[in-house]
């Protein structure tokens, strides 16, 4: 039977089926009618089927043709980046009637004044001049939350970019983001990456960048955004600050760069910043990246989860031109040199309370990095396994990163090993010691400056309710009346007249008092300067009575005893002090 009288056999198609039903159920047992009718079914169905596929193909030939796809894992930064731009973008938001919303609070990211952008539907001012530093990430802002707006998976978004149209799909295996072009040029995807990963690190005025490390992968997490600090709200002793600035610009040089590569030396700088706890030491490197406008990138070796493998992948991906910083370093390894040398203080008859309670901050992390080394302890993760040929390598191995400027910050630099901070890894070995009377002077000056004070100043600047008497609304005369008041306030603190003009030598021993804790203590007087002066001298003598009484406490918790300076421990006194030291210790 040839194909044409196969198809001849009926006139309507769609009648085939209902005929051989008709035939089938009428117990027909002719071979000349059920055959072909059967014959027909299964030509029809080859037809349509190969025609299908035939139609499919083409169409996936000609869209590779014409929209050429790009398939975007999640571990790449680009996915993340192009969610935000997703999110950000009014014409793709407006195609999501359905989608994922990813919320927060508005002041974990808002670092600015300025008002962030949201949607028309919210009753509050839109911010003409873009969205403030911190909050440039997402698709609005109602009351105290902030909301990103994502497709939902298998979605498909529409974003014109250029002039030409993409289209996103976020897809669910592998967790890929697809997209695709309309137009054949072979920049097109490429232009529109390029443009997405500057608008996610587009920086706002005065913003600073911060990144840290995730707790399971070898890579950065999307950067917190703080107002950059004033370089000037750092203070420290003359000259100081200025010298390591200068040293970092030149680094960072080109000029610098080229000799570096000339002679074939890798181009890395490393500093140590050391001595007592609220010094100013990780002050210092955020006013360095906020004045050098560059981002920081924020790494703990110790960290649960990590080992040497992410360390040095972390340290290779931080790009040139930033700063990593190692915050208290000597908290990374082994105690035992902590424990020797707090064994050498408590068992020496003339002990220095002050030093002591200093230290005590960071003994107190040391005994949370070991603890973090015996075991789990929570979060789902193992304790880092960090070497210290791990840490050496990651720092300067033949793969590690050029470029940056990596500065470590400890409380104790003789616990640390000489490997470590020898030269060529760290050359700058910076000492930050206590307050000196010329730094309390300048915070003074600082926090209370002429322009807010003067006879000029906007009072509506001031929070009126707090001016309880008119010594707390002062207003100086002029700049040296002033400064006059600052140095009566570091003469006070230090208990010694014209203390600016004194050898720093000499003042270093006389008084231990750190920058944060005068900062503290000015805080508190934020509209009332006579107040704070009036007060310093009253406040440095009870700082340092409750210095001195932690200090005890902390090496009777040490020895087991109540240890007295005046005199030898008195071994009658044991439990009564043990019972104390339990209810009055702060171990947290």
């Amino acid at each position: 039977m040839s194909l044409i009288s196969v198809l001849a056999l009926s006139n309507n198609l769609h009648n085939l089926p209902a005929k051989l039903v008709s035939q089938l159920s009428e117990g027909s047992s002719n071979p000349q009618e059920i055959i072909p009718l059967i014959a027909r079914v299964i030509l029809i169905w080859l037809l349509v089927t190969s025609g299908r596929r035939l139609w499919t193909y083409s169409a996936t030939c000609l869209s590779r043709l014409i929209f050429p796809t790009v398939h975007i894992s999640a571990r790449d930064p680009s996915y993340e980046m192009t969610m935000v731009w997703i999110a950000k973008d009014p014409g793709a938001r407006r195609q999501l009637h359905d989608y994922e919303l990813n919320t927060t609070e508005a002041r974990w990211v808002r670092s600015g004044k300025r008002q962030p952008r949201i949607n028309d539907k919210y009753h509050a001012k839109v911010d003409t001049g873009g969205i403030a530093a911190g909050e440039h990430t997402s698709s609005w802002r109602a009351g105290d939350v902030v909301g990103q707006q994502v497709p939902l998976v298998d979605q498909s978004i529409r974003i014109k970019h250029n002039g030409n149209y993409l289209w996103i799909t976020r897809r669910q295996s592998y967790r890929f983001n697809q997209g695709a072009r309309i137009e054949i040029k072979p920049h097109i995807i490429q232009d529109f990456i390029v443009d997405v990963n500057k608008s996610f690190y587009e920086k706002e005025d005065k913003e600073l960048r911060i990144f840290h490390s995730k707790g399971i992968e070898p890579t950065w997490m999307q950067p917190i955004r703080r107002r950059a600090r004033e370089w000037g709200s750092v203070i420290l002793p003359p000259g100081m600050k200025e010298e390591i600035l200068e040293g970092i610009k030149r680094f960072l040089s080109d000029k610098d760069r080229n000799w570096h590569a000339s002679k074939g030396i890798p181009h890395r700088k490393g500093i140590i910043l050391y001595g007592e706890p609220g010094a100013g030491k990780t002050s210092l490197v955020i006013a360095l990246a906020s004045k050098l406008n560059i981002d920081m990138y924020i790494i703990n070796p110790a960290q649960r989860g990590m080992d040497d493998a992410k360390l040095s992948t972390l340290l290779r991906n931080c790009p040139s031109e930033t700063i990593v910083l190692i915050e208290d370093i000597d908290c990374i390894f082994s105690v035992d040199r902590q424990n020797s040398s707090t064994a050498n203080e408590v068992n020496s008859e003339e002990a220095d309370y002050s030093q002591i309670d200093d230290a005590s901050d960071s003994e107190t992390q040391l005994s949370r990095a070991a603890a973090a080394r015996d075991g789990f302890v929570g979060g789902g993760q193992p304790p880092s396994t960090v070497t210290m040929s791990g840490l050496l390598n990651a720092l300067d191995g033949v793969s590690s990163q050029e470029g940056c400027v990596v500065i470590a910050t400890t409380n104790h630099l003789e616990r640390l090993d000489p490997a470590l901070i020898r030269e060529g890894r760290f050359d700058d070995h910076i000492h930050f010691t206590f307050a000196i009377p010329r730094q309390a002077r300048d915070l003074y000056v600082h926090l209370f400056p002429f322009e807010d004070f003067g006879p000029y100043s906007e009072r509506s600047d001031f929070d009126l309710a707090n001016e309880e008497s008119e010594k707390s609304a002062v207003i100086f005369t002029d700049q040296a009346d002033l400064e006059k008041h600052a140095s009566d306030f570091a003469d006070a603190i230090f208990s010694t007249p014209n203390s600016i003009n004194l050898p720093a030598e000499e003042v270093k021993t006389s008084k231990k008092i750190t920058m944060a804790a005068l900062q503290s203590y000015l805080t508190g007087y934020k509209y009332a300067p006579i107040d704070a002066l009036e007060g310093a001298s009253k406040w440095i003598k009870d700082y340092e009575a409750t210095k001195q009484e932690k200090a005890r406490v902390r090496l009777t918790a040490a020895l087991g005893y109540d240890y007295s300076p005046k005199g030898a421990p008195s071994k009658e006194k044991t439990s009564k002090t043990t019972k104390k030291v339990e209810s009055d210790v702060d171990c947290s």
